[in-house]
């Protein structure tokens, strides 16, 4: 970290899965990742900035409240429990959607994709109409509406929704439409409305990372240690979130992969 505070990091490392995982934790030789029946980790790296990395067995490792944050049973995320994997749909109403190359443009094909993501197994379908893709340009409200509401009113009628979008006025009419989760790529920075329209309606929301804005995020993305500082980017936002009145435990974080990111 800059200046003359150290700041130590903890990642797990050693996963395994299934019945090895279980057996594992059983005999006191790895830990639950984040309360996961199937998943438990045997290492944690840990980091400082400019101090290198330091990879330790958890009986090893000197810093229990680290490994209790790392371990700990998750909260449920909106009317799901985390004790198990959760798979997340992308349903983009867009023209120039950066996933399915602009073939789910009309609601009705929207809707009829949604559900069928369902069927072979997401739990949670997660409706945009603007596309983030890097280069794009903003999209106006009224018309981000128009596109997505629709979707989001049928789907949520059988299915746990997500609204992905950067804008307050769209995030309270998606949620007024059935939406139950909040899916924000700019982790409420575009609109200044949008953390206290978040903390108000008390609903789960996801912080993404990314530098800058889409139009401009891949032209020449610098970082000086790309896992610490996206780890930093990160907690600000969740510090800044909690600071808005949203609750801790109905934040969740993406590290925004293809955003401000090089291979």
């Amino acid at each position: 970290m800059r200046g003359t505070i150290m700041k130590t990091y903890h990642r797990p490392l050693g996963l395994v899965f299934g019945p090895d995982a279980r057996r594992l934790v059983k005999n006191g030789e790895a830990l639950p990742l984040a309360g996961h029946g199937a998943i438990a980790f045997t290492h944690v790296d840990v980091m400082t900035r400019g101090g290198g990395h330091a990879v330790q067995l958890i009986a090893a490792v000197a810093d229990r409240a680290a490994l209790a944050r790392l371990s700990g049973q998750r909260q449920p995320f909106g009317p799901l429990s985390l004790d198990q994997s959760r798979i997340m749909g992308v349903v983009n109403v867009t023209p120039d959607s950066f996933s399915d190359g602009g073939q789910l443009s009309s609601a009705d094909s929207a809707v009829a994709h949604g559900h069928k993501l369902a069927a072979e197994g997401a739990d949670i379908l997660d409706v945009g109409g603007e596309s983030t893709r890097p280069g794009s340009d903003t999209v106006a409200g009224t018309e981000e509406l128009r596109r997505v509401l629709p979707v989001v009113e049928a789907l949520s009628r059988n299915h746990v929704v997500s609204i992905d979008t950067r804008k307050s006025t769209v995030m309270a009419a998606a949620l007024a439409a059935g939406a139950v989760i909040i899916n924000d790529v700019s982790a409420l920075r575009h609109d200044p409305a949008s953390a206290a329209l978040v903390a108000k309606s008390d609903v789960p929301v996801i912080l993404m990372h990314a530098l800058g804005e889409p139009k401009t995020m891949q032209l020449a993305p610098k970082y000086d240690d790309v896992l610490l500082d996206v780890y930093d980017g990160l907690e600000q936002r969740v510090d800044a979130a909690v600071a808005a009145g949203i609750v801790r435990q109905r934040i969740a974080i993406d590290p925004g992969i293809g955003f401000g990111k090089t291979f």
